[in-house]
C-alpha cells in the first residue's frame, strides 16, 4: 500500500510553499488625501528571525486535507512583509518609491524601514501565529527618526472540525500580515 502511495505525483513530504494575499481592504475613511502628495521611499525589511534567512515558518503537526509535508515554507519573508506595507500605505493615499526607483527617491518626503523580528505559523490543534515587525520612520531631509516602533500580532484558532486546507492556511496567515500592516499603518 505504502508504495503505491508514493507512486502517485500527488503525493509529496516536500515543504508546503505558500503565496499570500498582500492586497490591503481599507474603510474610505483610512484613505489619505493631502494638499500635496506625501511620497514614501521604501527600504526592503531586513529578516532578522532567530532561523534566518531560512524559508521555514512553521511546521505542520496537523492533518491539513491538500499537504502532505511537515514544513511550511514562504519563498522570501521579506519581500512579503515589504510589499504588504507598501501596498497598505499606497492603499491609503501615499506616493511610494522603491530603492530601485534611484531617480524618484530623491523627492521623497521620507524614508521607511524595518526589521522581521518573528514571523512564523504552525498548524497543530490550535493553529498559532506570530508576526512582530519594527518599523522606522525617517526625515530625507534631516535624517532624523520621526516615528519608531514595534507592530505585533499573535493569535491562534482552532481549524474546526474539517481541519485546514492549503487556501485556509493561507488566508489565516495573509489575514495576520494584514493586521500588521494595517496597525502599522
Amino acid at each position: 500500500g505504502v508504495t503505491g502511495c508514493t507512486g502517485m505525483s500527488s503525493f509529496s513530504l516536500a515543504p508546503a510553499t505558500l503565496q499570500l494575499d498582500i492586497a490591503p481592504k481599507l474603510a474610505p475613511g483610512q484613505i489619505v488625501t493631502p494638499k500635496s502628495p506625501i511620497v514614501l521611499r521604501w527600504s526592503e525589511y531586513t529578516d532578522a528571525r532567530p532561523a534566518a534567512p531560512s524559508r521555514k515558518i512553521g511546521d505542520i503537526k496537523a492533518t491539513v486535507l491538500d499537504i502532505h509535508g511537515t514544513e511550511l515554507v514562504m519563498e522570501n519573508v521579506a519581500s512579503t512583509v515589504t510589499a504588504a506595507m507598501v501596498n497598505q500605505l499606497s492603499a491609503s493615499g501615499f506616493q511610494t518609491v522603491t530603492e530601485d526607483g534611484k531617480a524618484a527617491a530623491g523627492s521623497a518626503d521620507f524614508e521607511v524601514s524595518g526589521v522581521i523580528r518573528e514571523f512564523s505559523m504552525n498548524i497543530g490543534g490550535r493553529d498559532e501565529v506570530s508576526i512582530v515587525v519594527e518599523t522606522t520612520l525617517r526625515d530625507t531631509r534631516r535624517g532624523s527618526v520621526l516615528w519608531s516602533g514595534a507592530v505585533a500580532e499573535k493569535a491562534d484558532r482552532y481549524a474546526g472540525v474539517t481541519g485546514n486546507t492549503r487556501s485556509s492556511i493561507t488566508r489565516y496567515l495573509s489575514g495576520a500580515l494584514a493586521k500588521v500592516s494595517a496597525k502599522t499603518r
